[in-house]
């Protein structure tokens, strides 16, 4: 009997041990589980706020777009910016030196050689042009037509016209004819309405001043005729304001 009940013992503690390792091996799995959902949940709500974040801003980004289309649809036209009337205002205070300093800047990015061919300003009232009332100013230039620079050199027919109106500056290329570079007029736009009028011209109607070479003069003139009456024009020397005679 004793021998019989001492056999029994061992198997028992199997037993034991196989239950604490069956328990052990279950809580095992469980921390597990616990452990990959928290990582699922650490991984995916991140996500998720991603995946939110991006989806309202493409329906931000498609809101306004859907807006800006339907504004194309009702007008084309570009909306004024609050700088151009008072960009306007600016170049109407600068004299005339300083306006041909910025047209041949645009020239000169146009090509770095760029030669003054002619200016014309009209209507020309009191010795000014009211860019703000619809005056305007152009100047144009060219390319020099050979490797002589300066007053008198020939240019080619590509022109560049820098106008200054009531829209500030526009800029446009043109071909023209055979012509000759001028120095900058020693004889101002102002000076030259002034001898104008001395000469004979109205003062009651605005004039047309035109600044080139002349092939009659041999010289850069200024060409001045009122606006009502083409006919009745003065040529001044570019360089001195002199009234020039046929």
């Amino acid at each position: 009997m004793s021998h019989a009940t001492g056999g029994a013992l061992p198997s028992a503690g199997l037993n034991l041990g196989a239950s604490r390792l069956a328990l052990l091996g279950a809580v095992r799995a469980r921390r597990r589980s616990e452990r990959a959902k928290l990582l699922v949940a650490l991984i995916a709500g991140p996500l998720a706020i991603v995946l939110l974040a991006g989806l309202a801003w493409k329906l931000l980004v498609t809101s306004d777009g859907a807006k800006a289309a339907a504004s194309g649809l009702v007008s084309s036209r570009p909306v004024a910016t609050a700088s151009a009337p008072s960009q306007l205002s600016e170049l109407a205070r600068l004299d005339q030196a300083a306006l041909l300093s910025r047209a041949r800047m645009r020239a000169q990015s146009w090509h770095k050689e760029a030669l003054l061919v002619m200016l014309e300003a009209a209507p020309v009232s009191a010795g000014k042009v009211e860019i703000q009332s619809g005056g305007q100013l152009s100047y144009e230039f060219a390319k020099p037509a050979g490797e002589r620079l300066g007053p008198g050199a020939r240019v080619s027919s590509e022109r560049l016209l820098v106008s200054v109106g009531e829209h500030g500056f526009d800029v446009s290329e043109r071909a023209a004819g055979a012509a000759r570079a001028v120095a900058d007029p020693d004889c101002p736009l102002e000076e030259a309405f002034r001898r104008a009028l001395a000469g004979g011209l109205s003062s009651s109607a605005p004039l047309r001043m035109r600044y080139a070479m002349s092939d009659t003069y041999d010289r850069a003139v200024w060409t001045v005729s009122e606006t009502e009456e083409p006919k009745r024009t003065r040529y001044l020397d570019g360089s001195n304001c002199v009234i020039l005679v046929r």
